[in-house]
């Protein structure tokens, strides 16, 4: 490195670390052990946590490039990933993620298409249309980050408030409420299918865990796969502070006998 050369910053701040930011990502290798394990038994798997826990660090930065580097391969043993979040149009940012898989950009009439395929054939609509993406040798991991956004997209359940809204408000709610319900058994149904290469990693919020049960099956599927993050303990924080380091980072390698996890010095 030259004198001239800008110094980078191994500590991303607030943010969210991203898959680039693997090699400074360190304190979790456990955890991510844990998250392969599940997925090696379920292709749904909710991670939950209080807010700035990490979750979405550790999805990118952690679970996504040991799969890109090699954990979990059965037969098939590439990758490709579809991130979104529900936000206000949950059909919609849905569609967007899985047209991106065939076209970095692809076109707004294709993304409409494809949500209104999935609005009119549901999960068939999904499988019709990612399993000639994937071909023969790769799996699809769809990550629906701050998965906590569909209980605001979808409104409070109260009849009572309901009523006393206008006609158009009331329709705008039933639409919301309708959406968010298939949208949610969406992903429950594609969780569940273990005969497709696809797998689901769903993020949420613990304080909304109490509001699962306004959606029939979330509960249930949070109970059969559900991975609560914990606190990170003396030496894990040691590792998160100490190791990063841009000017000496010994990138990971695998052996027989020493599995090293990606953003691990060997």
């Amino acid at each position: 490195m030259t004198a001239e050369e800008p110094k980078s910053n191994p500590y991303v701040g607030l943010r969210p670390f991203e898959r680039e930011d693997s090699r400074f990502f360190f304190g979790r290798r456990g955890q991510t052990i844990e998250l392969l394990e599940q997925l090696h038994q379920s292709h749904f798997l909710a991670v939950v946590g209080g807010s700035g826990c990490g979750k979405s660090s550790l999805i990118r930065a952690g679970l996504i490039p040991a799969l890109l580097g090699g954990f979990l391969v059965e037969e098939r043993d590439r990758w490709q990933i579809a991130m979104m979040k529900p936000g206000d149009a949950p059909r919609h940012n849905l569609a967007v993620a899985l047209a991106g898989l065939g076209e970095k950009q692809p076109e707004d009439s294709k993304i409409e298409d494809l949500s209104e395929e999935i609005f009119q054939n549901h999960t068939q609509a999904v499988v019709d249309h990612i399993l000639p993406l994937l071909g023969d040798d790769n799996n699809l991991l769809l990550l629906v980050d701050q998965f906590e956004e569909i209980f605001t997209f979808r409104g409070k359940e109260d009849e009572e408030e309901f009523a006393e809204r206008s006609r158009e408000q009331r329709r705008e709610i039933a639409r919301r409420r309708a959406e968010s319900d298939d949208f949610v058994d969406l992903i429950i149904e594609l969780g569940g299918r273990m005969d497709l290469p696809v797998y689901t990693i769903l993020t949420m919020r613990t304080d909304f865990l109490g509001d699962c049960d306004i959606f029939y099956g979330l509960p249930e599927a949070m109970n059969r796969s559900r991975y609560l993050v914990p606190r990170l303990n003396r030496q894990e924080l040691r590792d998160v502070t100490n190791q990063p380091d841009p000017f000496n980072i010994t990138w990971p390698t695998t052996t027989e006998d020493d599995t090293v996890m990606p953003g691990e010095s060997s």
